[in-house]
């Protein structure tokens, strides 16, 4: 049952994973390409695939044979590589004074003798390889030799070689960087690892909150109905509590895959700690002693407080659970540190870093440890080796850590314990205070609004039930089943709109560019996305005029009255 629900919702979860990063970007991507301290190019070789049928060779297997021996038409086809985008460390490495300079001298970095090698990456990937790598000694822009292992990686879907990577990493004549370069290499692997992992998480997470829409919403509406006493309220109070579990869950799923819902500001980690003590006293039994070690300098991050004491709950969790039913001891760690390259390379780590500046939480434990076989596998969804265990646990961890351009560092000895720290770049901004409060959900019980709402989703559940949850509000709801038909409804009627809700991802065309769209006919009307993702995937204000709100499904009765309230408040109707 399982394995047919999956096989149903991933041809969905692709294609509107590929519609959402195409729309949006992926920021999770963007700082893993920035912050794995290995050189990257970005290339498009769709050009030198579909010169090679021409050439006068009988099979692949002979590509690098025949260019070898053709300097010229090596040459011919290093013109044609389009090369798109380089990270910083590239820029590092090859001397170069800015990106596009290195992007617009790429030949050059290549003298005869490494064109060779690099011809015959081109033949592996001739021959099917997904990836290849060899040595070779390359110039950089300043005109100083450096010797790089090269490796050229293809993705599995990529059959024009129209996104290829090229990885180049620095080492010595004589191999002493041998180690070092093999560490890079795992965490290359490991990182590609999680972001696939991630991007099915995240597909998954998305379907499944579209359908806890439609269970959660009715049942929301259904309890308003009924009489409290009955059985039929006892039980749809028990459908509404495990939708909201679920859907919780779904949001464990989201953080892991780098797309929580997210609300950043100055974060000082010490009086986070300090206003947890009392719930982070609690989880931890009498038999284990538990201290508390904040740093003179309070360390201040950019981050959602909420979701970074997620983060420090788990890995109080996880020590206590290491410790079992023996005494042990527990301390939890805050501050600043300088992370140099050998300490980053020394433990086993979620996510590729720079070395610098940056605040840690750390949480130490003299528990069982972790054997070093399953290191690599300790921030895989689900993963446990305990029987009773449910739920995301690290990978939520790892997740939320990722959004805020993190990593979480583990070291660990079976029989001594484990230490876990989580790095967070620093902020300089000062913490303010918290906001002042919005109105009480008593407040806006008795709220009604009046008007037409354009709602545009292309789920058939969830049109239903938010037009039920909008009538009930005293709204008249126009109904269209993607993007387009949204926009054309529009031209059609926009003097009679009031509200415009419009589903992220639809087909023909996704949320973003009906609202664009529709900002160009009427500048003003208010516009609320929702989605199955979170509010980060969603650009809200900045200099475009964008969606006005944004609303993650599943949302409730009381959750969608707010929100329209809100624009309400905030905008003048016509």
């Amino acid at each position: 049952m399982v394995l047919s629900l999956y096989a149903v919702v991933n041809r969905r979860r692709r294609i509107r994973e590929l519609e959402l990063r195409a729309a949006t970007g992926d920021d999770s991507l963007r700082h893993f390409f920035e912050q794995i301290p290995v050189g990257l190019w970005r290339q498009d070789l769709s050009r030198v695939r579909s010169e090679l049928p021409d050439l006068p060779i009988r099979d692949a297997q002979d590509l690098a044979q025949y260019l070898e021996a053709k300097p010229d038409e090596l040459n011919r086809l290093l013109s044609l590589v389009r090369n798109r985008e380089v990270n910083s460390e590239t820029v590092r490495l090859l001397e170069a004074p800015n990106r596009p300079a290195l992007l617009a001298r790429f030949q050059e970095i290549f003298p005869p003798e490494a064109r060779i090698i690099f011809a015959r990456l081109l033949d592996a990937l001739a021959r099917g390889q997904e990836s290849s790598q060899a040595e070779a000694e390359i110039l950089t822009l300043e005109g100083n030799r450096r010797r790089v292992l090269l490796r050229l990686v293809k993705n599995p879907r990529d059959e024009d070689w129209s996104d290829i990577h090229l990885a180049m990493v620095e080492t010595s004549a004589d191999g002493q960087d041998l180690k070092k370069n093999r560490e890079t290499e795992r965490r290359l692997l490991d990182a590609q690892k999680l972001d696939s992992l991630g991007c099915l998480a995240s597909g998954v997470a998305h379907d499944f909150n579209n359908l806890l829409m439609s269970i959660l919403g009715n049942a929301d509406l259904a309890l308003q109905e009924i009489q409290e006493e009955t059985q039929g309220a006892a039980a749809l109070q028990e459908i509404h509590h495990s939708s909201l579990k679920a859907a919780d869950l779904c949001q464990q799923m989201l953080a892991y895959s780098g797309r929580g819902e997210p609300s950043f500001h100055a974060l000082d980690l010490n009086e986070m700690t300090l206003n947890l003590s009392f719930l982070l006293r609690s989880l931890v039994p009498r038999k284990i002693q538990y201290h508390q070690d904040l740093s003179a300098t309070p360390p201040v991050i950019q981050g959602d407080g909420s979701q970074i004491q997620q983060v420090v709950v788990n890995l109080l969790n996880n020590a206590v659970e290491a410790i079992g039913e023996r005494e042990g001891h527990i301390t939890l760690e805050t501050g600043q540190m300088e992370a140099t390259e050998e300490y980053l390379l020394s433990s086993q780590a979620s996510c590729p870093l720079r070395p610098g500046h940056y605040a840690f939480i750390r949480v130490e434990d003299d528990g069982a440890g972790i054997d070093p076989q399953l290191l690599s596998q300790i921030f895989d969804p689900f993963f446990t080796t305990k029987f009773s265990f449910r739920g995301m646990g690290l990978a939520a961890v790892l997740g939320i850590v990722r959004m805020h351009q993190g990593s979480v560092l583990v070291s660990s000895e079976p029989g001594r314990g484990t230490t876990m720290t989580v790095l967070v770049p620093l902020s300089g901004a000062a913490v303010v205070a918290e906001p002042a409060l919005q109105p009480s959900d008593e407040e806006l019980v008795d709220w009604q609004g009046s008007g037409q709402i354009l709602l545009a989703d292309d789920e058939p559940g969830v049109r239903r039930v938010a037009t039920r949850m909008l009538d009930k509000l005293g709204f008249e709801v126009i109904l269209a089943e993607d993007g387009l038909q949204a926009v054309e409804i529009f031209n059609a009627r926009q003097d009679g709109i009031d509200i415009v809700i419009l589903d992220l991802t639809m087909p023909r065309l996704g949320g973003h560019e009906a609202c664009a769209r529709i900002r160009q006919m009427d500048p003003r009307v208010p516009i609320i996305l929702s989605s199955g993702y979170n509010e980060q995937e969603v650009r809200i204000g900045g200099e475009d005029p964008g969606p006005s709100a944004f609303i993650p499904k599943p949302y409730t009765l009381k959750r969608l009255r707010r929100i329209l309230n809100k624009v309400a408040a905030s905008r003048t109707f016509r």
